[in-house]
């Protein structure tokens, strides 16, 4: 008998000694059936991190390609689809594989994420090969990204996808598409603006789901379209090659950004100016925010109020001091400024 899962995944599994740097919104399968979800862009030799979201469950409530699989990211509260606490997440991978790298040993910036050893795992999904794979096959699938395409005038070739499209797992009644746009750090910033002007022009575009409104989430008649930037050339990528270490655990800050260019991705980086910091006016101080749910969460103007920590970044021969956020809930807008702002 045909076993479906490997047979898709013959065609749609790349082997992982052909992966060259792990990266951002990168799926991978392990050994043990567990899909892996690659997070942000600073990553330790020979291994990433990042978080089981899918693992082999018997009875489990998600099939797919005949197999049954449990998430470890999102369930049902009173009928409705929320976001997982993190901590529990976290939680969750180790009871998966009580084998992986305690979480202490990870640097502060990951603290919600886990670290993997390449080594645990079969192959990779590439995400602009997943996606013509998928459109070749489906017709809507290829009429939902041709339209995108020219809605936000991208190109094809410029366009991937992440979630259960990448492991080949489509079905048109879900109408819910995730797609990576590769691009320039101003290219990418343009066409998030073109979505957010599109979505203020047209409301019922507008994205509400789990609990919150998603900035760069639309609809494109019924279809959801969810979007992830990834930088085409990787001398862009702030934070790729960097340390932390914590100069105060926690802080209170207030501020305005000042710039957005990489408010889009994970990490999403903000400039901030006319910052007060514990009640003390500073200089201008970089947000940094890892925590996937934030991707195009904040932009240019944005009077924002913070609970989190004090940092000392040292990268490419330098440091600088930042703020770091890990988690929602740690960062809220204010439409007034305030020296005894609370994101809590």
């Amino acid at each position: 008998m045909v076993d479906r899962f490997e047979e898709v995944m013959e065609r749609f599994l790349i082997p992982i000694g052909e992966l060259g740097e792990p990266s951002d919104s990168i799926y991978f399968l392990k050994n043990d059936g567990s899909l892996v979800y690659c997070e942000g862009y600073c990553h330790p030799p020979g291994g990433f991190y990042g978080m089981i979201l899918k693992y082999p469950k018997k009875n489990g409530h998600i099939v797919i390609h005949g197999r049954r699989f449990d998430w470890t990211h999102r369930r049902f509260e009173e009928g409705d689809l929320v976001i997982v606490p993190y901590e529990e997440q976290v939680k969750k991978c180790y009871d998966i594989d009580p084998g992986l790298t305690p979480a202490e040993q990870n640097p502060v910036f990951v603290e919600h994420f886990v670290k993997f050893d390449l080594a645990d795992f079969r192959g990779y999904f590439d995400p602009r090969r997943s996606l013509k794979l998928l459109m070749e096959e489906n017709p809507r699938l290829l009429e939902d990204v041709r339209r995108v395409s020219e809605l936000l005038d991208i190109s094809l070739d410029d366009i991937g996808c992440t979630g259960s499209l990448a492991y080949g797992h489509y079905y048109e009644l879900d109408e819910d598409v995730d797609l990576v746009i590769f691009g320039s750090a101003v290219q990418n910033r343009s066409v998030v603006q073109t979505i957010l002007d599109l979505k203020e022009r047209e409301p019922e575009r507008r994205v509400f789901e789990l609990g919150k409104f998603w900035p760069m989430r639309f609809f494109d008649g019924k279809t959801l379209i969810c979007p992830f930037f990834k930088y085409a050339d990787p001398a862009e990528i702030p934070l790729k090659d960097c340390t932390m270490s914590v100069i105060n655990e926690h802080v209170q800050a207030f501020g305005t950004v000042v710039d957005d260019l990489h408010a889009i991705y994970l990490p999403a980086v903000v400039k901030m100016a006319g910052v007060i910091l514990d009640g003390e006016t500073v200089d201008d101080l970089p947000l940094i925010i890892y925590d996937g749910a934030q991707r195009g969460e904040y932009y240019k103007g944005d009077r924002l109020g913070i609970d989190g920590r004090l940092v000392e970044v040292r990268e490419g021969g330098r440091k600088y001091r930042a703020l770091l956020s890990t988690k929602m809930g740690d960062i809220k807008r204010s439409p007034q400024e305030s020296t005894s702002y609370s994101a809590v």
